[in-house]
């Protein structure tokens, strides 16, 4: 009968050791893919952020040629092929 309670026992520690170190993987994992997920977040929002940021900036610097060119008395026509501006952008520098 001893035998029959300490096998019991045993049975009992171990499944609660198991369900245990389950909880705890479980967090772990929870906890690194949150950390990972929040790292690639990031990557990808300052990778957007600076192509974004560039292609404001080139578009500046075609208005700033744009208006140049204005300036100088050259055609709107050849402003638009030059920069690649739209022609309603072209129209609208002063």
């Amino acid at each position: 009968m001893r035998a029959y309670w300490r096998r019991t026992m045993a049975l009992c520690d171990y499944a609660s050791s198991m369900n245990y170190a389950t909880e705890q993987g479980l967090t772990e994992g929870l906890a690194k893919g949150r950390r990972e997920g929040r790292e690639e977040g990031r990557s990808e929002g300052l990778a957007e952020g600076r192509s974004e940021g560039l292609a404001e900036g080139r578009a500046e610097e075609k208005l700033a040629i744009a208006r140049k060119m204005k300036a100088m008395g050259i055609s709107a026509e050849k402003i638009q092929i030059i920069t690649g501006l739209p022609p309603e952008t072209v129209a609208r520098i002063t």
